[in-house]
């Protein structure tokens, strides 16, 4: 199954914050304020995205953030690869 989707998981902090960080009765809430959502998370679900955004700041998991093949070069090192085998090495020399 996907994830929650950004709005959802603000959603739910807020209920969350609503209830005074109790995630059982932030379940409940969420269920009362949202009912015609597909899904509804559980309190165990409410309580790892508060964990999430305290200890790194993202809503979102690692797994949709770096989600596809991890890069094995960044362009600018390949860039510079590229210029080193076409260009000629410069030096520079300051005479006064």
């Amino acid at each position: 199954m996907a994830g929650y989707t950004n709005a959802e998981y603000v959603d739910m902090l807020k209920v969350l914050g609503a209830c005074n960080d109790s995630a059982r009765a932030a379940e409940c809430l969420y269920r009362e304020t949202f009912p015609n959502r597909h899904r509804h998370p559980d309190h165990k679900t409410i309580q790892n995205v508060e964990t999430r955004v305290v200890e790194t700041g993202c809503i979102a998991p690692k797994c949709f953030l770096y989600a596809g093949r991890p890069r094995s070069l960044t362009w600018r090192n390949s860039y510079c690869r590229m210029l080193g085998k076409i260009l000629p090495p410069v030096h520079v020399c300051c005479q006064e």
